[in-house]
């Protein structure tokens, strides 16, 4: 489950959802930085909710600092 939420990054074409829409943010975040000068501060967080008990399960916690 998780390769299609995180993909894999040996191309674009193989990237998951959460790359390609922390890449689509931050393009958006530059555009705005160029335009008025604003600063930005960004937080993202991503689980997985499955089974009958909705167990939620980090999807970035390898990747955490």
């Amino acid at each position: 489950k998780s390769y299609t939420m995180l993909g894999t990054p040996d191309s674009a074409n193989t990237l998951g959802i959460i790359p390609c829409a922390i890449s689509w943010l931050f393009k958006g975040i530059n555009e705005q930085k160029l335009k008025t000068g604003a600063r930005f501060s960004v937080r993202i967080s991503a689980v997985e909710i499955s089974g009958p008990t909705n167990q939620m399960r980090d999807l970035l916690s390898g990747y955490s600092n």
